[in-house]
């Protein structure tokens, strides 16, 4: 797993945000069994409040090959419309949004 700090951070608490590549499938939290999907980036923008996580989707998303997957985990309450918006705006396809204890789980397919 291949994980990358942006300049300036801080450490886990400092509300920094972690990207992780995936190496296997079923590494994250989902309603849509992970088994059966390869999620190719995973975003961990917990603690960061908008436009943080949406800033870091798309740039990564920008990043990644059509039909690769992405999954985001957030803690902004607004975050929710935000990536609906982006999802429909962009064309990528907005596979899962669901809260789960606080924490909001996205995954989107790239277009």
């Amino acid at each position: 797993m291949l994980r990358v700090y942006p300049q300036g951070y801080g450490g886990p608490f400092m509300g920094g945000v972690v990207l992780h590549q995936q190496s296997h499938p079923g590494a994250g939290h989902s309603m849509i069994r992970d088994s059966e999907l390869e999620i190719n980036e995973e975003i961990d923008a917990s603690g960061m409040t908008c436009p943080l996580p949406i800033l870091h989707a798309k740039k990564r998303l920008d990043k990644m090959t059509s039909g690769q997957l992405l999954r985001v985990i957030a803690t902004d309450p607004g975050s929710v419309s935000d990536f609906a918006s982006l999802a429909r705006r962009a064309g990528h396809e907005l596979l899962e949004s669901r809260e789960d204890t606080g924490k909001f789980y996205y995954l989107l397919k790239k277009r």
